[in-house]
């Protein structure tokens, strides 16, 4: 037996012990449901919002969601990873916090604090699910607990059916505002700076500017979306090339920036939180990245942005370069066939500085 075959065997095992156990759970929560009530927008008052997958961009995406909800006199709470926290901490339109570490103690004490607080309306926006989310999820207890492509499922009492795996994640959100009955137009992110934060980067950038500001970020959270280095080379010897004065800052992952050899002409950031690299694009006149993170922030500021996308076809078959599109007018994706970013000609990348930097 070869060694794919095995791997195929495996992966089938796999898949059967986790639709098993799924379903095992929801037997037994699903038989502890005693009555559900039919959805009445009308009856809710608090909210809770599930963003455990530590996805920064998605965050960033949901701001938006959190911002109408608040904004229209909903109490909106949000359990979020270690990783995506600082997101919701910093906003002021977001109120409680929850993060759990994946400890089985952390989960089950988290879960203990949500189902005290009695949520009308529980969000969950996730499309795999596990035995151990569903406990998660049942456990809380909300009033009413909404899901998309949940219908099997009788906890989720209020489902959205959706199989537009073409279209931004952000119509997901904007289906929910209208599910509660209020406008989804004018959708828009929203990223809270800390002032502490944002007066440090501006003391930073003082002795730069004035000059056109352009920020870089050249990673991602997977190798085939990294931009190689000569990439980064070429695109700060175009930049330089068009516009001289040109200031270009590079921005991303503490780690990967130490390990990063750049050419004299750019600088390294030299803060190590999301947060200041944002505060840092907030004054940017153009922003490059292969990384959607920096995709949404961009699109939160409405800054001109060049996005290298690859063509993927990711897990549950959503399609990259549009559900996760910039999905705003001063944006440009250059989009690739292939799986490497790296791939991407340079000289498309070229005549897109050229375009946004000669702009009047």
């Amino acid at each position: 037996m070869n060694l794919k075959k095995i791997k195929k065997m495996n992966m089938a095992r796999l898949a059967f012990q986790k639709r098993w156990k799924i379903r095992v759970a929801s037997q037994f929560f699903d038989f502890l449901i005693i009555k559900q009530d039919l959805f009445n927008p009308q009856a809710v008052k608090t909210i809770l919002i599930l963003r455990e997958d530590n996805k920064i961009g998605d965050s960033i995406v949901a701001s938006g969601l959190i911002k109408a909800l608040e904004r229209a006199g909903y109490a909106v709470d949000v359990v979020t990873g270690k990783d995506n926290a600082f997101i919701y901490q910093a906003a002021s339109f977001a109120g409680k916090v929850f993060s759990h570490s994946s400890k089985k103690s952390s989960v089950l004490k988290t879960v203990c604090r949500l189902r005290r607080q009695q949520y009308d309306l529980l969000l969950d926006f996730g499309d795999d699910i596990s035995a151990s989310h569903y406990a998660f999820v049942s456990l809380i207890n909300a009033k009413y607990t909404l899901g998309f492509n949940k219908e099997v499922f009788k906890r989720y009492n209020v489902n959205i059916p959706y199989a537009f795996y073409d279209r931004h994640v952000s119509e997901r959100y904007k289906t929910v505002l209208q599910k509660l009955g209020l406008s989804a137009e004018n959708y828009r992110y929203e990223i809270t700076i800390p002032d502490i934060v944002a007066n440090a980067v501006t003391m930073f950038m003082a002795p730069l500017l004035p000059g056109k500001l352009i920020v870089i970020n050249p990673f991602a959270a997977c190798k085939t979306r990294l931009m190689s280095d000569h990439q980064l080379g070429y695109v700060i010897e175009k930049i330089k090339q068009v516009t001289p004065d040109a200031v270009i800052i590079i921005i991303g992952p503490p780690a990967l920036m130490e390990s990063l050899k750049l050419d004299a002409r750019a600088i390294k950031s030299p803060f190590t939180s999301f947060l200041s690299a944002a505060a840092i694009v907030k004054q940017a006149d153009l922003i490059i990245t292969p990384d959607t993170s920096w995709v949404h922030l961009a699109c939160s500021y409405q800054k001109p942005l060049i996005a290298l996308y690859a063509n993927a076809i990711l897990e549950g078959g959503f399609i990259n370069n549009k559900v996760w599109a910039p999905n705003y007018a001063q944006a440009t994706q250059i989009i690739t066939q292939e799986k490497n970013i790296s791939s991407i000609d340079n000289k498309k990348i070229g005549v897109e500085i050229e375009r946004y930097m000669l702009a009047p």
